[in-house]
Order: structure tokens, then C-alpha cells, then sequence
């Protein structure tokens, strides 16, 4: 179960005593996270924390402290968010004891990010033209494409100001369908097995309705789809590892939106580098 740090404050309390809890925060001092921690230490319930910090408060207060040890940026949507995914994935791996299968894969990781950065960027404009007009923008996912969902998501808002909305595709099909028309844009990331040719069926709907779609998967789940101004294909890696690879073509989706629209990628008008308020919107005050 994924929450937000101030849901699992406030509203699902109650059930962290009977979970594990993994906090993901990039500085260790937002105010809904250390006040997360504080309540989780007074209750002498254990957590573990994934950071780019490990000397902030809510390290120190943490049972185990994950480093993601990643460099810096202006924003948290790009290094960090992906470091703390691919991080939180790596954690899953080691719990379901799949780490040792995965070396040879993490071992070329860095490599194989270069090459799909690079296709990306060769593309970027001809990714992100059919979305200029798009407002919001999409991100359906279905499994574990829902961390770059929501790492899509973030970058979008961030980055190119663009609100995004995540859902499942299978959630999308009840009543959310409706927005479908010419005005529509969606990124969808197409698993594969079985819920990928429910997923390519949903893909081609969606077209025939004059939406448009950037479809994001491997090259074998994707490549039936036509369209190539409309298809993304990531390098064949285990499942655990593909949404690390199936973000890169939103951030630079997310990227070209912004210089469109005349913002400077890694600009921030609001967002302070640590929230320290619950209240109102940083740096804008009523």
C-alpha cells in the first residue's frame, strides 16, 4: 500500500501498527514525514527510511536508514524520485529474494539508462508535440508501471506545470472514458502477458475516439501498435526494473512541455526545498 505521508498521519494511522512501514522522503525535514516519524518512534513502532539525506531528523529517528546517496537537483521529480523508486523496488527484490538474480541487470543499469535517455532525447519533440495542446495529461498504468505513473506525474507538474492524473486502466474505463475525445492525451505503459493485449485493445479505442496516446513498454509489447510518434519502447530488463525505464520519455515529455510553454526546466515558482508548513501553498501567501 502506497499512502502519503499526511494520509498515514491523520487518516490510516491505525493500520501502521500492523504493517511494515517504508517512509520515502529526499530531505528527511518535510513537516508531514518528521511528524510521520515522530509518531511511529512514540509508538515504538519500527520503520524503515529511504533518503538522500541520512544525517536529517527523520534518519536519525529511523529504525534502518536506506541511503540513496544520488546527486542533487533543483528539483525532486528527476534523481531523486527515481533514485528513491528504483531504491524501493531494489528493497522488494531483496524481500521476495529475487537481488542475486538481478545482478547481472544492475550491473549494465547504467548503461542501459544512457542508451534510453539518449532515444529519448533524439524524440523528445516528436514525443511531446501531440501533447502541447493536451491539458491534463494522463498517466494510466496497470502493476508496477503505477512508480513511474507516479513519477510521470510528478515531473509533468514540476517541470512543465501540467497537471497530470494517474489512474489504472482498468479504473479509467468506468466513468473517467468519457473525457475521451480529440482534446484527450494519455501516456500509458503497456505491460505485458495477458493484461498487455487488454491493455494494446484499450490503446486502439482510445485512438479510434481521436485521444491521443504515447504507449510506453517493452519493444515486443508495444511494437503492434503502429503509430511510431506515439510509441516508446524501453530495453528489454526484468519486470522489477522496467518502470525505472519507463519514465524517461515523460521527463522528457515533461521537459520539451515547458520549454513551450516558455518555463525554464528546473524552475519552481511555489516549492520551497523543504516544506515546513501543512498550511496554504509555499511561497504564496494569501
Amino acid at each position: 500500500m502506497v499512502l502519503n505521508a499526511s494520509d498515514a498521519l491523520y487518516t490510516y494511522w491505525p493500520t501502521l501498527a500492523h504493517v511494515n512501514v517504508v517512509l520515502n522522503t529526499r530531505s528527511g525535514k518535510t513537516v508531514e514525514q518528521v511528524k510521520l516519524a515522530e509518531r511511529l518512534v512514540a509508538a515504538d513502532l519500527p520503520f524503515v527510511t529511504i533518503t538522500n539525506e541520512p544525517e536529517s531528523p527523520v534518519a536519525q529517528m529511523a529504525t534502518h536508514v536506506v541511503w540513496t546517496n544520488t546527486r542533487k537537483d533543483d528539483l525532486v521529480s528527476i534523481n531523486i524520485v527515481t533514485a528513491m523508486m528504483t531504491t524501493a523496488l531494489l528493497l522488494v527484490a531483496e524481500i521476495v529474494g529475487e537481488t542475486e538474480a538481478l545482478q547481472p541487470a544492475l550491473a549494465a543499469v547504467g548503461d542501459t539508462m544512457d542508451e534510453t535517455v539518449a532515444r529519448a532525447t533524439a524524440r523528445a519533440d516528436e514525443l511531446a508535440e501531440p501533447f502541447a495542446p493536451i491539458r491534463p495529461v494522463y498517466l494510466l498504468h496497470r502493476g508496477l508501471s503505477k512508480g513511474a505513473a507516479y513519477c510521470g506525474r510528478l515531473v509533468l507538474e514540476e517541470v512543465a506545470r501540467t497537471p497530470g492524473v494517474t489512474l489504472e486502466v482498468g479504473e479509467f474505463r468506468q466513468g473517467p472514458v468519457e473525457v475521451v475525445d480529440d482534446r484527450f492525451g494519455a501516456v500509458v505503459f503497456v505491460p505485458d502477458g495477458e493484461v498487455g493485449d487488454l491493455t494494446r485493445t484499450f490503446i486502439r479505442s482510445v485512438r479510434s475516439g481521436e485521444g491521443h496516446v504515447l504507449a510506453v513498454g517493452f519493444e515486443a509489447d508495444v511494437q503492434t501498435l503502429g503509430e511510431d510518434a506515439g510509441v516508446f519502447s524501453i530495453p528489454s530488463v526484468p519486470t522489477i526494473l522496467r518502470p525505472v525505464f519507463e519514465v524517461v520519455p515523460t521527463q522528457l515529455l515533461a521537459y520539451k512541455l515547458a520549454e513551450y510553454q516558455g518555463y525554464e526546466p528546473g524552475t519552481v515558482r511555489y516549492l520551497p526545498k523543504v516544506i515546513t508548513s501543512e498550511t496554504a501553498i509555499p511561497n504564496l501567501t494569501p
